[in-house]
């Protein structure tokens, strides 16, 4: 009996259904990836804290400096991401894996850091501020920022990396325009979503929108913080620590 081929209504109505399971999982798969790649970041931050814990039993519980005032052989400053290399079990884990924007250690892209370190904690470069918090007087651990996703609106054009490593501000800091301390919290990196690491060790992913033009952003409402008038929580190092 000779066998019946599909007709060209079928094999359309077969390309249809295709099509829309298509449509349909592609945005899902792409969502999920992004969702892993928020989760990888995560973990690396958690990965840093620890490792800055660890930094700190050994150097009488303090915590490293924003950058030391030495410079190595190809010119650049020892910020505080070197100095807890040795308690890194990987140099991959400064990296966000959908950082695309962040400055280079050199120009062979060696180190991409794609987070900072807030000038509460760690001291800051206005007036070249290098003292940092020992861990018995941040009065709570689990409220206290360490580190946050990164962009430097000025400076990562160039893809140079630059020895400015410090918050002022989980968000942007209207007081740094034109000035070195414009590093801000990297809302674009995620789609809306910037993780945060505590000084406890964990890390959290938060909500909030990047300033555009005249517009501004939308940051997290950090418990026990001061805010500026950009509505970002204030973390330099003249700002108190929060206490819940």
């Amino acid at each position: 009996m000779r066998r019946r081929g599909f007709t060209l209504i079928e094999l359309l109505v077969v390309i249809a259904i295709i099509a829309i399971l298509a449509a349909i999982l592609f945005p899902l798969m792409v969502r999920a990836k992004r969702l892993a790649r928020v989760a990888t970041c995560a973990s690396n931050m958690k990965q840093l804290a620890t490792a800055m814990r660890w930094y700190a039993s050994d150097w009488e519980n303090r915590l490293p400096v924003w950058t030391l005032d030495q410079i190595d052989s190809e010119g650049y400053y020892k910020t505080w991401d070197r100095q807890i290399q040795p308690y890194m079990q990987s140099m991959d884990i400064i990296k966000c894996p959908s950082d695309s924007r962040s400055k280079m250690y050199n120009q062979n892209g060696l180190i991409t850091r794609s987070y900072s370190y807030p000038g509460q904690l760690g001291g800051e470069w206005r007036g070249w501020i290098l003292d940092s918090k020992t861990l018995s007087e941040i009065p709570s651990a689990a409220h206290t920022v360490i580190l946050g996703e990164r962009v430097h609106p000025w400076f990562d054009s160039a893809k140079v990396w630059h020895l400015d490593a410090v918050f002022d501000a989980l968000g942007h800091n209207p007081d740094n325009t034109g000035d070195m301390g414009g590093e801000e919290v990297d809302w674009w990196r995620h789609e809306g979503i910037a993780n945060f690491a505590f000084v406890d060790g964990h890390v959290k992913s938060y909500h909030g929108r990047p300033r555009t033009g005249t517009s501004p952003g939308v940051y997290p409402k950090f418990a026990g913080y001061t805010f500026n008038s950009s509505g970002a929580a204030r973390c330099s190092y003249t700002d108190p620590l929060p206490t819940p």
